[in-house]
């Protein structure tokens, strides 16, 4: 999900149709579960009919394809748009176009802020085995 949601890459980087559409595919479904705000409520008017159930489910089912059709078409027009150049920031990208994407924003948002290197947590610990050898080495060395 972080390789195609980042503008740098896209769908460049999958090795065959296959991966690439099954990336597609989880986009389309990840962002048809992103509701932006407006689209959370659903409004109905309750009039104590027989057909009650029937009209909200009615009213849920348009509100449900529209924003499948929604979501599909924020994802097709992001993958249309021409990659960003490799020494730019992504997030910087996605902050311009955070009103034209708004879903795709929000799995932005939950994706692309995850390290995705250990580099930061292995210093850490390397420094702490230093620190705690030093320690040792102390102790063993006040030892008789």
């Amino acid at each position: 999900m972080c390789t195609i949601l980042d503008p740098r890459f896209k769908t460049h980087t999958f090795s065959n149709a296959i991966t690439i559409n099954e990336a597609k595919h989880a986009l389309y479904e990840a962002a048809a579960n992103v509701h932006p705000e407006e689209e959370e409520t659903v409004a109905y008017e309750v009039t104590g009919s027989l057909f009650d159930d029937l009209d909200r489910a009615v009213c849920i089912s348009k509100v449900t394809a529209h924003a499948q059709t929604a979501s599909r078409n924020e994802v097709d027009n992001y993958l249309s748009e021409t990659t960003l150049g490799h020494q730019l920031d992504p997030l910087e990208w996605w902050k311009e176009r955070r009103d034209r994407y708004p879903r795709l924003v929000v799995l932005v948002r939950r994706y692309l802020c995850i390290i995705m290197n250990s580099v930061p947590c292995e210093r850490i610990f390397s420094k702490m085995g230093l620190v705690v050898t030093t320690e040792d080495e102390k102790r063993r060395d006040n030892d008789p």
